[in-house]
């Protein structure tokens, strides 16, 4: 059984207890495992998992999928309050700060934390460098081939290095692919490498059939015929479960409704999703 419940999303769902926030947390049950995958900005998902009756203690890893605060630094939260899991899956140079930049103007979008101080509190962090297995069935994969001309990264996404500023390509990025019977379901962070070349890069490296993808797929500002391209592609793949969350944008959203290929829905805090 795998269990996809969104601790913390853009936008709020019919459970009014719980806070919306910008920013991703899901927690995963599978195979008698749970997950944390992304946490978020803040202590905002901490709370939503308190009022959802969730016990984070049982989560035996962390992955974030990049180092952009809406995605790494609500760990540091749930370190503070004694919650973090000790096993920590990020990407390479996670702990380079991230920015984005508008003319002369730099806006740290970093995590806000660097290795020593995971490694004050007891956490000692796995860097995903290709992939990975955190648990039989559920992988990790980092370092996806860029192959469809369509998916740019804005250029005002840079990282600081020690030689200056350089154009963020995103590298670091990682996605989680979780066995199930009826093929494997794909998580995203933010998808800044581009959904489809994260997809493809996973069915070609793991040799099996995507089924379901959930997360962010950095769609909300793209222009039309990139949107229609993306769709149509993850159609020729044969996903046939597409759920929304984040940065995903309304257009993509309103498009996929149109399509019977694939089935989406957005899943805003508080909503679940079940696979035998």
């Amino acid at each position: 059984m795998l269990r996809i419940l969104t601790l913390l999303d853009d936008k709020a769902g019919e459970r009014k207890c719980v806070e919306n926030r910008h920013g991703l947390c899901y927690l995963v049950q599978y195979d008698g495992h749970t997950v944390i995958f992304d946490t978020g900005p803040d202590d905002t998902a901490l709370k939503n998992a308190f009022a959802l009756g969730e016990d984070i203690r049982k989560a035996e890893a962390t992955v974030i999928s990049h180092s952009h605060y809406d995605h790494a630094t609500g760990f540091k939260y749930f370190i503070e309050s004694g919650l973090a899991a000790k096993k920590l899956f990020i990407g390479p140079d996670f702990f380079q700060e991230k920015y984005s930049c508008d003319l002369a103007k730099h806006a740290n979008l970093s995590a806000g934390y660097n290795e020593n101080y995971l490694i004050s509190h007891g956490i000692f962090p796995t860097t995903v460098t290709d992939e990975v297995e955190v648990f039989p069935g559920f992988r990790l994969y980092c370092a996806f081939e860029r192959r469809n001309s369509c998916e740019t990264i804005p250029g005002k996404y840079v990282r600081r290095t020690p030689s200056g500023f350089v154009k963020d390509d995103f590298h670091d990025e990682i996605a989680a692919a979780i066995e199930t019977s009826k093929g494997l379901v794909v998580l995203v962070g933010c998808s800044h490498p581009g959904i489809l070349n994260i997809a493809e890069s996973i069915t070609e490296r793991s040799k099996k059939h995507i089924h379901a993808i959930f997360g962010g797929t950095h769609l909300k500002n793209s222009e039309e015929a990139r949107i229609r391209e993306t769709i149509g592609g993850l159609e020729d793949m044969g996903v046939s479960i597409l759920g929304l969350s984040h940065c995903s944008g309304d257009a993509v959203d309103s498009m996929l409704r149109c399509r019977t290929k694939i089935s989406s829905c957005h899943l805003a805090v508080a909503d679940e999703f079940f696979f035998d």
